[in-house]
């Protein structure tokens, strides 16, 4: 049986629908800003654990040092400051990405589409226990984190003898 030139050759098969290329570029990009909402979500979780461990080896080496100066006790909270205030910047990059997908999703998905797009979902229906579980509790996280070690810290350079 021989077959039709047309239905070896994408382009002039008449059962593909062609994207336009526009459409193509949106999508890629779409594609590729999801994947770093993605590692921005990896980003945070690493610098929790990163900020985590780091603050529990300074006190670590602290207890064992009785000798320093009381000014080095206020290191580990110094570095949840850090921590915190890189995550609050990451945090900002992924809501920028996320409206700006959510544009993207205005061009590829239909506007009265059952799927219209992770981001526009979550815009139109203004779904607020998602947004205050998902950044209030690594809010939460920062802010107790950050009280317990001023806390300790302050007891540790003044309060013990």
């Amino acid at each position: 049986m021989k077959r039709n030139k047309s239905e070896d050759d994408p382009a002039k098969s008449p059962k593909l629908h062609r994207v336009p290329e526009a459409a193509t570029t949106h999508l890629e990009q779409y594609k590729l800003l999801r994947q770093e909402i993605i590692v921005c979500l990896q980003v945070i979780t690493h610098t929790e654990v990163a900020t985590t461990i780091a603050v529990g080896a300074v006190y670590a080496w602290l207890l064992t040092n009785d000798k320093l100066a009381p000014i080095f006790w206020f290191i580990p909270p110094l570095i949840v400051l850090l921590g915190g205030v890189r995550n609050l910047f990451t945090i900002i990059q992924m809501h920028m990405i996320a409206k700006y997908l959510s544009i993207i999703e205005q061009t590829l998905f239909e506007q009265n589409s059952a799927t219209p797009g992770w981001e526009t979902y979550l815009r139109k229906n203004k779904n607020i226990w998602y947004l205050v579980l998902s950044t209030g509790a690594g809010f939460l996280f920062w802010v107790i984190l950050f009280g317990v070690t001023v806390a300790f810290s302050w007891y540790s350079a003044f309060g013990r003898k």
